[in-house]
């Protein structure tokens, strides 16, 4: 039990770290309290304790069988299922001791590898795999990712190459590998691929989505409007496809477009925090700023653990006077994610209040090299989605 325990507080602490829990928004806690009370959390999330109890079982197995290729495969899955990545990573590389080249062995030991953005390693792992088992369904896929992941976009647009090879051309291998091709910079090969992708299904919404994506990076609104129009035209009621082309408008200029589109994925899900951002930077471009103010209210409420979201709104309130309303938002920031911008906001703050020994600090403070310094465009792919990998990386075949 007390391995269970200790997984457990591996697990919540990862859980806190990562902003994965709603225990790590709660204000007020300690770093102790917020880590018993996802502890207690996790026992009944997911089968947790299952997994706890499955690891004990190994354990006394495999100390009086150490040698069992199984049980270290298994207990290492386990491991990473509980975000333990350094213990699964020892089970695999003593299983690959046991069966050199195992082929699901080096795919699993390869994804703890990239978990810990451990990039070589992990990389190095999925193309042994690959090349020891080019058939199998997941080394392939998986190595494309752990590519991308690491923005080794070249790489992954050869391997896709290799895989078209060996499956065909798909549209959704032609897709993917317009995505790597656009996130080198190749734009005209990227387009290429899309076009390719098209010739063979012209409904293919996927194809229309990045088709439009690439036009809009080289700074081409009209053809990426276009592109995105059609997408909305095949699935009307997607919220993420007119939040699409509410960005192309945006982009474009069109900030009625835009706000028009933002409402329509409102409409389709009034949980989706993301398109009131957009919503709301759109209303602060016309300079209505009293509902971009609302908008940023209604997307904070809905994605609190999106700090874009405060930060942006606490730029808001420095424009429209409300000084403490923005420190506070400046400092939530601050304490959470520890970032340069929001730094530049409290010293903007301090300033306005005459606070000069404050504004210094908070100035000095966001030059510090371990300060995340990157200025977020609130229209940019990245804040379109909040979705956040899994512990396990593991996806389907294409």
């Amino acid at each position: 039990m007390a391995q269970e325990v200790q997984l457990c507080l591996h697990a919540s602490a990862y859980e806190i770290e990562h902003a994965c829990s709603p225990v790590a928004h709660v204000e007020g806690l300690t770093t102790n309290e917020r880590r018993q009370i996802s502890v207690r959390l996790s026992w009944s999330r997911m089968g947790l304790l299952g997994y706890f109890k499955r690891i004990d079982a190994l354990d006394d197995s495999l100390s009086r069988k150490p040698d069992d290729y199984e049980m270290l495969f298994e207990r290492g899955r386990l491991f990473a299922s509980v975000y333990a990545y350094d213990r699964a990573i020892a089970d695999f590389t003593e299983a690959l001791r046991l069966k050199p080249g195992a082929t699901q062995a080096l795919v699993d030991r390869g994804l703890s590898y990239v978990e810990l953005n451990q990039f070589d390693e992990g990389i190095r792992d999925l193309r042994d795999a690959v090349q020891r088992a080019p058939g199998d369904p997941t080394a392939a896929p998986n190595l494309i990712s752990a590519e991308m992941l690491a923005h080794r976009y070249d790489g992954a647009a050869d391997d896709l190459s290799a895989l078209m090879q060996a499956k065909g051309a798909t549209p959704q291998l032609l897709c993917k590998r317009a995505e790597a091709r656009e996130s080198a910079g190749r734009f005209d090969d990227a387009l290429a691929d899309v076009a390719r992708a098209l010739s063979i299904d012209p409904k293919f919404a996927n194809a229309l989505v990045v088709q439009g994506d690439i036009y809009l990076k080289m700074g081409k609104f009209d053809q990426a409007i276009a592109a995105h129009t059609q997408v909305t035209i095949l699935m009307p009621d997607d919220l993420l496809a007119r939040d699409l082309l509410g960005t192309d408008y945006a982009y474009a200029g069109r900030l009625d477009d835009a706000v028009t589109e933002f409402r329509k994925a409102i409409d389709i899900s009034s949980q989706y925090a993301v398109a009131y951002y957009h919503l709301a930077a759109a209303y602060e471009a016309q300079g209505k700023l009293d509902d971009a103010a609302n908008a940023f209210d209604d997307a904070i409420s809905r994605g609190p653990q999106n700090y874009s979201f405060r930060e942006a709104r606490g730029f808001l309130e420095l424009r429209l006077r409300q000084n403490q309303l923005a420190l506070e938002d400046f400092n939530t920031v601050i304490k959470a994610a520890g970032r340069a911008r929001s730094l530049l906001g409290r010293a903007m703050v301090e300033a306005r209040l005459g606070n000069a020994t404050a504004a210094d600090a908070a100035a000095a403070k966001r030059l510090d090299p371990n300060v995340e310094s990157n200025v977020p465009d609130p229209f940019t792919r990245t804040n379109m989605t909040e979705t956040t990998f899994s512990n396990q990386i593991q996806i389907a075949p294409y």
